[in-house]
């Protein structure tokens, strides 16, 4: 989930992206990008871990 500040960030870098013509810049610009959603994902990934209890898989083999 992201908050209200980096959803703002996305937006401003998809709006750079569609505009930059240097390669290189694109690719950090996209980076950066990537960057700021992994780590929003693996904010939630955490926040799903701590509200869901575990699941424990059975060991035994299918008969």
């Amino acid at each position: 989930m992201l908050d209200e500040e980096e959803k703002h960030h996305v937006k401003e870098l998809c709006e750079r992206i569609a505009k930059e013509q240097d390669h290189n810049q694109f690719s950090i610009l996209i980076a950066q990008l990537n960057q700021l959603l992994e780590q929003s994902e693996l904010r939630s990934d955490a926040v799903r871990n701590k509200l869901s209890p575990s699941i424990k898989k059975s060991t035994r083999p299918n008969a």
